[in-house]
């Protein structure tokens, strides 16, 4: 998980999250930045995990409950990106994350 954009584009999982879901970060996951990357554990599981300086904004912006559709049209104005691209590796990245549990689901 320590690269954002993908690079060979490959089918996103088909699992939890999709543009609709409205996801919030884990509180159970502690952070601290380390140059342009972000460090995470999770203390349920005792996992490190890192993200880059573009996982990192995303990870600022699931700090209160968002719509992944929301969320990837913020990082489509801050960032130089396509929003099929942006959606494609948005739901990739969020899919794994909630896999490992480092985000939630607010239904």
């Amino acid at each position: 998980m320590t690269e954002f954009w993908i690079s060979n584009r490959l089918e996103p999982p088909k699992c939890l999250i999709d543009l609709h879901t409205t996801i919030v970060r884990s509180a159970s996951v502690l952070t601290s930045p380390i140059e342009n990357s972000l460090a995470m554990m999770d203390i349920e599981s005792g996992h490190y995990f890192s993200l880059d300086d573009i996982g990192n904004a995303i990870w600022e912006r699931m700090a209160e409950p968002i719509q992944v559709g929301d969320l990837c049209a913020r990082l489509v104005e801050t960032f130089e990106v396509l929003p099929e691209i942006c959606q494609h590796d948005v739901l990739a990245l969020l899919n794994e994350m909630a896999k490992d549990k480092l985000i939630l689901r607010c239904d």
